[in-house]
Order: structure tokens, then C-alpha cells, then sequence
């Protein structure tokens, strides 16, 4: 997955593992008379630290985050709503 080689550049994470995923969908048709565009993400549904690979969590933690919020809520979503 090309999505896999983008770091963030403060964390040295892949988006993937820190589970930041998109689709782009665009025309294949070239525009003519357009000069430049721009792009406004809006990321649906919000992100959560649940969203994070385990592979993303191991990362933070190497470099001294806490990833106690993830895994609580990994392991709320694994017990389903009746605990």
C-alpha cells in the first residue's frame, strides 16, 4: 500500500499505522483551463486512537507515548457494549 511509505514527519509513523486512511477519487479526464486547485480533507469519520495499528502503537511507545487510551478503547470495542 503506497498510504504505507507517507511518515509523519514529526513521529516517524506511517499514516497507516496511525490509522489515517482515505480514499481519493478523482477523473481520469485532464482539466483544461484550471490553473491550480485545492484540496480541503475532511476526515469521516474522526479519528481515534483505536484506529491505530498495533504495529503504530508499539512505534509511539519506542519513542515514549502512552497508548492507554487506545488500548482502552480496543478493548471496550473487543467486549461489545455489555462488557
Amino acid at each position: 500500500m503506497v498510504l504505507s511509505e507517507v511518515i509523519d514527519p514529526d513521529l516517524a509513523v506511517n499514516i497507516v499505522d496511525l490509522g489515517f486512511r482515505s480514499q481519493i477519487r478523482a477523473g481520469l479526464a485532464p482539466l483544461r483551463g484550471i490553473d491550480g486547485f485545492r484540496v480541503d480533507w475532511q476526515w469521516l469519520p474522526a479519528w481515534r486512537p483505536a484506529d491505530m495499528t498495533e504495529a503504530g502503537r508499539d512505534r509511539l511507545r519506542a519513542i515514549g507515548f502512552s497508548c492507554q487510551a487506545a488500548n482502552a478503547a480496543i478493548s471496550a470495542a473487543r467486549s461489545g457494549p455489555l462488557g
